[in-house]
């Protein structure tokens, strides 16, 4: 919810972490990641580089008719003034779009997803790690180990 345009880098495909927005008592606050991990660079895939190109394209044109020109100090989601977007509006949202098309998923469950996924296209763990912002890689294994291929089978012939 914190991301700016300045974090990120559609040329290099990457998305830079560098602070997080809450809503406290009516007030959004902005502050950076809870660990010194928190704070990252994340490598994007090509197709969401253009995806989010085009997206910029559109705010631009929005914040245009409205007289308030875009900046790379804007929020990357807000709404089309440029306000914060309220991140338990952005969730219930997501929850209702999601059973809409028959899914029953939160939108944590995506960062599930995403670690999942790039686990089982065989990424090193401690690249998911990183992208995920752990401290460790302890934390990813014992979050998602059991999503390791063959991890068992493994386990089992070692007599382990």
């Amino acid at each position: 919810m914190g991301l700016l345009w300045r974090n990120l880098d559609l040329d290099l495909c990457t998305l830079s972490v560098t602070q997080t927005l809450h809503r406290v008592n009516g007030k959004y606050i902005v502050q950076p990641p809870k660990t010194k991990s928190g704070r990252r660079v994340i490598n994007l895939p090509p197709s969401l580089s253009l995806l989010l190109r085009d997206y910029r394209s559109q705010v631009k044109a929005q914040r245009l008719l409205l007289g308030k020109p875009l900046t790379d100090n804007d929020l990357v989601f807000a709404h089309p003034d440029g306000s914060p977007l309220d991140p338990p509006t952005v969730t219930h949202t997501f929850i209702k779009t999601a059973r809409r098309v028959g899914l029953k998923v939160r939108l944590h469950d995506l960062r599930h997803t995403y670690a999942s996924i790039m686990l089982a296209a065989g990424v090193n763990m401690k690249a998911v790690s990183q992208a995920l912002g752990h401290s460790s890689v302890g934390i990813t294994l014992n979050i998602y180990s059991h999503l390791l291929p063959g991890t068992g089978k493994s386990a089992a012939e070692n007599n382990l």
